[in-house]
């Protein structure tokens, strides 16, 4: 077992653990393109249709019991505090998010004038499958169980897109682009892995008293030499946990909205010779509903902006938690 110490705290076990992670993707892409013969509205067109699918597969996995014991122990002033629970083994923990897009484009030359405007429609899945856990360690507090399988959210949205190129002297040597697009953005495919059972659980519980410790080896890596005796491991189901982590106990946010990005560019560019031109752009972005984003947090970009910052669990805020100083007062 290895330790650390922070602030007087102290800890001993496996944590944080590093995971295997399966990642599986698929990919179906589809486009045709039809230009009619004859203009009409003035301009020659050429239409564009076409379609983006993806199956993602993704998770985590510990495949089997940590030598040193599924549980780490926590310990203040060298004396048992807290000691947290895992529910590992889980070798088949499975999340998905199956997306769909559709999409059409008219790109329409006029003289010296290039509209190309577009519509798509996106549907985002995320789900996790049926699967199964074996039980550990601590089989009665995590026993082997069938999860079944469970749709976690769906955001479908359909967004505009606009583009304009203008030759500005007709010789092709001067040129104004300009675009405004609409971006609704995909969950990821570990989105369900927060509400998934079948994924990292800990249930946490109060441990104190030298009477529940026992010594380790003299020689072993750790903070403090003291080790959890097994006649207390066996009392935890007896105990109510003070946290617990994991699927099991977590919540979707019901007004969980989609992420979006306003995106608005204009460049300029100019031919010099042939092969060789400069120009010069400006890129906005403007980032909506970030919900994996910690309020008044994100990039540093000046080119950004965010609103309406949430969270994906719709757990309250206002959970009363009363702390404990084990240090003596200052004098």
């Amino acid at each position: 077992m290895q330790g650390q110490t922070a602030a007087s705290l102290e800890f001993t076990g496996p944590y944080p653990q590093t995971q295997n992670k399966l990642q599986n993707r698929c990919e179906m892409k589809i486009a045709v393109s039809y230009n009619p013969a004859d203009r009409f509205l003035g301009a020659s067109h050429q239409f564009t249709a076409g379609t983006l699918d993806d199956w993602q597969y993704a998770g985590t996995r510990v495949l089997e019991d940590k030598p040193s014991g599924d549980y780490f122990l926590q310990f203040q002033n060298n004396a048992p505090s807290r000691i947290t629970i895992y529910n590992y083994p889980y070798p088949t923990s499975i999340n998905s998010v199956f997306s769909q897009g559709f999409y059409g484009t008219d790109t329409m030359s006029m003289k010296r004038v290039v509209l190309n405007l577009g519509v798509r429609f996106d549907r985002f899945h995320a789900f996790y499958p049926t699967q199964t856990k074996p039980a550990g360690q601590f089989a009665n507090l995590f026993p082997a169980q069938t999860f079944q399988g469970k749709d976690i959210v769906t955001w479908t949205d359909v967004v505009p897109r606009i583009g304009a190129a203008w030759d500005v002297f007709g010789k092709g040597k001067t040129v104004i682009k300009g675009s405004f697009g609409m971006f609704g953005d995909t969950m990821g495919d570990t989105f369900a892995a927060t509400f998934n059972p079948n994924a990292q659980q800990s249930l946490t519980y109060n441990w104190t008293g030298l009477s529940n410790c026992q010594a380790v080896d003299p020689a072993a890596p750790v903070a403090v030499n003291c080790d959890v005796t097994p006649a207390f491991l066996a009392t935890l189901p007896s105990l109510t946990a003070i946290a617990a982590t994991g699927g099991a106990s977590q919540v979707l946010n019901p007004d969980l909205k989609q992420d979006k990005t306003h995106q608005y560019t204009l460049k300029v560019e100019r031919q010099l010779v042939p092969n060789v031109a400069i120009n010069a752009g400006y890129v906005r972005n403007s980032i909506f509903n970030m919900y994996d984003a910690a309020t008044n947090a994100g990039p540093t970009s000046p080119t950004a902006t965010f609103v309406k910052n949430g969270v994906d669990v719709g757990h309250t805020y206002n959970v009363p938690v009363t702390f404990t100083d084990a240090l003596d007062r200052c004098r």
